[in-house]
């Protein structure tokens, strides 16, 4: 299928740049942004690491999001 990647690690980084990229325009920080490259069809990076990407060196998606922390409530 012409248009999938194959788990293409610089199309990974072109699209993480574009995303970089808006991110600061709107105010985000980078030191907060973490990019994993995942697939959702077919689960890669998301519970377990893919061997599909071994250019990839981060955490999985649930890794990610098991580190993060709430955020403080106004008083």
């Amino acid at each position: 299928d012409e248009k999938t990647v194959k788990f293409n690690s610089e199309r990974f980084e072109e699209i993480k740049t574009e995303c970089m990229i808006y991110l600061l325009r709107i105010g985000y920080k980078m030191k907060n942004i973490q990019f994993i490259p995942i697939s959702g069809h077919l689960g890669d990076n998301l519970v377990v690491k893919s061997d599909n990407m071994p250019w990839n060196h981060s955490v999985t998606l649930i890794e990610a999001l098991n580190k993060l922390k709430a955020p403080k409530r106004p008083i």
